[in-house]
C-alpha cells in the first residue's frame, strides 16, 4: 500500500498537536510496511524509515507549471518562501513580535544561523521584486496573503500526484485539504480528510467564513472523513451538514515513554500545577489563571506553570501582574520535547481547561508520566478516559476544588491514576494506524470495483 499524505507541520518544526499526530501516524504506517510520501510546505530534516519520503514544497521548482503559477498568482515559484509564515496559529501581534525580536538580535550581533535564515525568509522580497514576492503580515483572521499561500501549496503539492505513486490520499486539516482535492482530480484516488480541529474550535462563533468554506468543500469532496472524537464528529454533522455515515471516528494515541534513569525530586514545600498548550482562547489558559487565583486566595504553597506560547500571552501576563500573582505563576514560553517531559515529571497535577478540544493529546502525555489530570468536559479525550477527573471549563470553583482534592488526598490521587492508567494501553498510535489502514483498504477496494 502507498499513501500520499499532505501535512502542514512536522517535527522538528511543530507548533501544536497536529505535527505530533502527523508524525506518529507516519511512523506507525512505516512499521506496517506502508510506503508514505509526506508533502509539507517546507523541507524538514527528519529521517523516519526508508519507506517514508518527505517532500518540501520549497524544493519544488520543476513539478508544477511555473508559467501557470506566474499567471495565476503573479509570483515566481523559485522565490516562494514557505518558512515561518505558513503557520495555522500565528496572529499579527505574534508575527510582529517575532520579526522585531529577530531584527533586534541582528542589531546586537546575537542572531544564530537558524534565526538568520528565518529572518531572511521573512523579509525576502519585502521591497517588491519583479517576481512579486512580498512579506505576509498575518492577522488573527488569517488575512488574504495566507490564503494565497494555501492556494499555491494546493497547486504545487497537488501536482505531485502525477509523479508520485499512491493508492490513497490522506490530508490533515483545512490548510492541506485543497491540495488533496487537486491530487484526487489528477489521480482519481480516494481522498481521506483527517479532522484534528475545526474553525469552530479555534474561533467559536466568530468563525472566519473563508476557512469554514474550505473545510466544508473539503468534506464534501472527500471520500471519507476521519474525526478524532465523537465530539468533533457531532460538530461536523451539526455545523457543516455532513451525513454522519461519511464520518469515521478514530481516536488519537500516545507513546508510553521510557522514563530516564535520572531522578527528579519534586519540591517538598510547594505543589506544582501545570498547563501546557497554545495560548489561545480555545485552550482556556485564561480559565487556568482564574483557577490559580482562586486557589492562591486559600493557600500559598502551590505554584502554577504555563508552558507554551500564543497570541494571548500579553493579556495573560497583564492579568498576573494586575493581581500581583507573579511570585506563584510562571510562564515558560515554547519548550522542546525534553523540557516538556521534565515538566510533566515535576508536576503534581495537569490541567486541560479547553473551551473546545477535539481530542487533547497533552492529557495522555501527562498520564503517561504518572501525573493525575483535570480535564474539560468539552474535550474529545474525555470520551475515552472515563475515570479522569472532569469539569466544565467555565466552572472555576469546581475546577479549583478538584485540583486541591488531587493535591491534598493521596488516596484520591492514587485511585485516579490507577484507573486512568488502565485505559492508556488501549490508546496507542498502533491502534490508530490499524484503523486507518482498514479504512484505506475499504476505500481502495471500493475504487477498484467502480
Amino acid at each position: 500500500m502507498k499513501v500520499l499524505m499532505y501535512g502542514w507541520e512536522f517535527p522538528p518544526k511543530i507548533s501544536g498537536g497536529l505535527g505530533v499526530a502527523c508524525y506518529s501516524i507516519v511512523k506507525e504506517l512505516a512499521k506496517k510496511n506502508v510506503e508514505v510520501s509526506v508533502v509539507l510546505p517546507q523541507s524538514v530534516d527528519n529521517f523516519i524509515d526508508k519507506k517514508v519520503s518527505i517532500i518540501g514544497c520549497d524544493t519544488l521548482e520543476e513539478v508544477a507549471d511555473t508559467d501557470y503559477l506566474k499567471k495565476l498568482f503573479n509570483i515566481d515559484i523559485k522565490h516562494v518562501n514557505f518558512l515561518t509564515l505558513l503557520n495555522p496559529y500565528i496572529s499579527s501581534s505574534a508575527y510582529n513580535q517575532r520579526l522585531l525580536l529577530l531584527k533586534n538580535k541582528l542589531k546586537q550581533g546575537q542572531l544564530t544561523t537558524d534565526e538568520a535564515v528565518e529572518l531572511k525568509n521573512i523579509t525576502s522580497g519585502a521591497e517588491g521584486s519583479s517576481s512579486g514576492s512580498h512579506v505576509h503580515h498575518l492577522t488573527g483572521k488569517y488575512d488574504s496573503n495566507l490564503f494565497s499561500d494555501v492556494l499555491q501549496y494546493a497547486v504545487l503539492a497537488g501536482a505531485l500526484a502525477s509523479v508520485t505513486e499512491h493508492d490513497v490520499i490522506h490530508v490533515h486539516d483545512w490548510l492541506t485539504v485543497l491540495a488533496g482535492v487537486e491530487a484526487k482530480k489528477i489521480s482519481h484516488k480516494p481522498l481521506v480528510f483527517h479532522i484534528h480541529a475545526l474553525e469552530h474550535d479555534r474561533s467559536g462563533d466568530a468563525i472566519d467564513v473563508r476557512i469554514f468554506a474550505i473545510e466544508k468543500y473539503g468534506m464534501e469532496q472527500a471520500d471519507k472523513i476521519v474525526a478524532v472524537s465523537e465530539y468533533t464528529k457531532n460538530m461536523i454533522v451539526q455545523k457543516y451538514g455532513i451525513p454522519p455515515e461519511k464520518i469515521e471516528v478514530i481516536y488519537n494515541g500516545t507513546d508510553i515513554p521510557d522514563l530516564p534513569e535520572e531522578k527528579l525530586v519534586k519540591n517538598k514545600h510547594y505543589k506544582m500545577v501545570l498547563f501546557l498548550g497554545r495560548l489561545a482562547h480555545q485552550k482556556g489558559p485564561q480559565y487556568f489563571l482564574q483557577v490559580a487565583k482562586k486557589i492562591l486566595e486559600r493557600r500559598k504553597n502551590v505554584h502554577f506553570v504555563v508552558a507554551g506560547t500564543g497570541g494571548l500571552m500579553p493579556e495573560l501576563v497583564h492579568y498576573v501582574a494586575n493581581h500581583r500573582l507573579g511570585r506563584y505563576i510562571h510562564f515558560t514560553g515554547f519548550l522542546d520535547k525534553r523540557r516538556v517531559e521534565r515538566l510533566y515529571r515535576l508536576a503534581d497535577v495537569y490541567v486541560m481547561p479547553s473551551v473546545s478540544e477535539p481530542f487533547g493529546l497533552s492529557c495522555l502525555e501527562a498520564l503517561s508520566h504518572d501525573v493525575p489530570v483535570v480535564i474539560s468536559k468539552q474535550s474529545g479525550v474525555s470520551e475515552v478516559l472515563s475515570h479522569a477527573v472532569r469539569v466544565d471549563f467555565w466552572d472555576i470553583d469546581e475546577m479549583a476544588n478538584k485540583i486541591l482534592a488531587l493535591l491534598d488526598y493521596r488516596a484520591l490521587r492514587k485511585v485516579s491514576l490507577e484507573n486512568t492508567s488502565k485505559e492508556l494501553p488501549k490508546l496507542t498510535w498502533e491502534k490508530t494506524v490499524l484503523l486507518l489502514m482498514r479504512l484505506y483498504n475499504l476505500l481502495i477496494k471500493k475504487g477498484e470495483q467502480k
